[in-house]
């Protein structure tokens, strides 16, 4: 463990791609490691256990030592139990292995690794991420609020978790459950802002205005349209999802986002209008500034975290941004009664693909001289929403665009509509 602390404080010294490419590879050694602090933690419970209930042997005797023994047994089923062991050695290195998680998926973002089209399925992966991050980090202040529960000696608490700083240094008491809330109170207000950018993201992307197009969809050739069939299959999708994402699913936690789930929780946000995705948005952003402004004091007055000031200030401006970008666009009367925003994803994804289909069958027909057929219903809808959405984004209306700040907060981008 500590030469591989030594290699990534290294690491920290190259450019943030090499930065990002090595996290990747790390992965894997930070989840064997976890695997086998598992198996320490068991063997340090099961002995600590062991040597208090002998002590106590000696204090006792008769039917007290039968009850003992009972005691045992069920204390060595307890050292496998994450409500007994607190597995300090392996939640400290599942902390270390979820902050490289998370980093590495949202510096692809400053690098522009991923296309815009992408980021739905990128911040939903985020969301999974930060969730899993901040459960842990709730476990963590619960075992390490234990022993001034108990008070007294107490062998469940000899080993409580750790907290770790960004400086890696081991901290007691009461600045212990300090860090560890300043720490919790980052991992939310993270999976809110990536669930919110996750519904922000699907919204354009359902849209399908500039960037948030595939580039497979940008041209009308027809090579680019039968390309764009091509892509659009499931069994495409199925590729890009797991050479994406093949880093995080070789892992034994937290649980990776498999492509059934992320399709059902797609097919779940397309009953919606993409007008109700960007208020539901506005939602949640809300929520996650107050929530932040609620736990600024636990930040305040603590010269020992300095870095992780410094990264709820620059989180803080990111959600801020973000929140008065979708107030601005919903007060917009312009946008949000347009027809286009009353539509639903399914019914953007049938439009697009009706669309698609009708361009394919035309140039084909053009090709073999051949009438061109009445256009139908679908067909028909799908053109007047395209229209629609071409109108809004020709007149300056509506001009989706994302930026990151270098000055803030690099990771994460921030929106803007007009």
């Amino acid at each position: 463990a500590a030469r591989m602390l030594v290699d990534w404080f290294r690491t920290l010294c190259q450019n943030p791609p090499r930065q990002r490419r090595i996290a990747l590879k790390y992965l894997a050694a930070w989840d064997a490691l976890q695997g086998d602090a598992e198996q320490l933690d068991i063997w340090l419970y099961t002995q600590s256990h062991h040597n208090h209930h002998h002590q106590k042997k000696k204090q006792h005797c008769g039917a007290l030592c039968a009850k003992r023994e009972e005691e045992e047994e069920d204390e060595e089923d307890r050292a496998s139990d994450p409500a007994y062991n607190a597995f300090a050695l392996s939640s400290w290195a599942y902390h270390m292995k979820l902050l490289l998680m998370s980093g590495a998926l949202t510096a692809g973002i400053r690098l522009s690794v991923y296309q815009a089209y992408e980021f739905p399925l990128i911040f939903c992966y985020a969301a999974q991420i930060f969730e899993a991050h901040a459960l842990h980090l709730q476990r963590m202040l619960h075992m390490s609020k234990r022993k001034e529960e108990d008070g007294g000696h107490d062998p469940k608490s000899d080993l409580r978790a750790m907290a770790v700083q960004w400086t890696v240094r081991r901290v007691g008491g009461a600045e212990r459950v300090a860090q560890l809330e300043r720490w919790e109170a980052l991992a939310v207000a993270q999976k809110e802002l990536a669930t919110a950018l996750w519904l922000v993201s699907h919204a354009c992307e359902r849209l399908g205005s500039g960037e948030f197009r595939a580039p497979w969809a940008r041209r009308n050739t027809q090579l680019a349209l039968k390309v764009c069939v091509a892509q659009e299959t499931e069994e495409a999708q199925r590729v890009r999802f797991a050479l994406r994402f093949r880093a995080f699913s070789r892992l034994n936690s937290p649980t990776p986002l498999t492509f059934d789930a992320w399709d059902d929780t797609r097919r779940q946000l397309d009953v919606y209008s993409i007008a109700d995705l960007f208020v539901h948005a506005a939602r949640i952003l809300t929520d996650a500034k107050n929530a932040m402004d609620r736990s600024k004091p636990c930040f305040q007055g603590n010269s020992n975290d300095e870095e992780a000031m410094l990264f709820r200030g620059a989180l803080y401006y990111v959600v801020l941004a973000n929140s008065v970008a979708l107030a601005k666009l919903l007060k917009n009367g312009d946008i949000v009664n347009s027809p286009c925003f009353a539509v639903t994803g399914a019914e953007a994804v049938a439009f697009r693909s009706a669309l698609v289909n009708d361009a394919l069958g035309i140039k084909v027909r053009a090709k073999k001289g051949k009438k061109s057929k009445p256009k139908c219903d679908l067909v028909s809808r799908a053109r007047e929403w395209q229209d629609d959405v071409s109108r809004l984004v020709s007149s300056g209306t509506l001009n989706i665009a994302w930026t990151t700040a270098a000055d803030r907060h690099p990771d994460w981008p921030v929106f803007t509509f007009q």
